[in-house]
């Protein structure tokens, strides 16, 4: 601007939960710790489950599901901690940390 006139702008915004958010806010898994089973729940249809060590080896992939439930068999599994990554029907993912005793 001329003469050194300035131009301000106000700007408001509320808050928001993304579609991520969204899905690890309302993902639930359980029991943990475990030992022969974890159910999985969401509110979106679960597309796929990948199941890992800690040490990030991939142990199993479910990739069938398209269900907003499963409960994935875990009897094989070593004592340890484990990461679960739940991927939904719009490739949104979210991994959560799980024990097994």
């Amino acid at each position: 601007y001329e003469n050194g006139q300035t131009l301000t702008f106000n700007v408001e915004t509320e808050g928001f939960v993304g579609i991520e958010d969204r899905l690890a806010e309302n993902l639930v898994l359980g029991p943990n710790p475990f030992q022969y089973f974890i159910n999985v729940s969401n509110d979106e249809i679960i597309k796929e489950l990948n199941l890992y060590d800690i040490t990030g080896k991939q142990i199993q992939t479910i990739s069938t599901i398209a269900s907003t439930q499963y409960t994935m068999e875990t009897s094989q599994l070593n004592n340890g901690i484990y990461l679960l990554e739940v991927l939904d029907m719009f490739g949104n993912k979210t991994t959560r940390k799980l024990t097994k005793n």
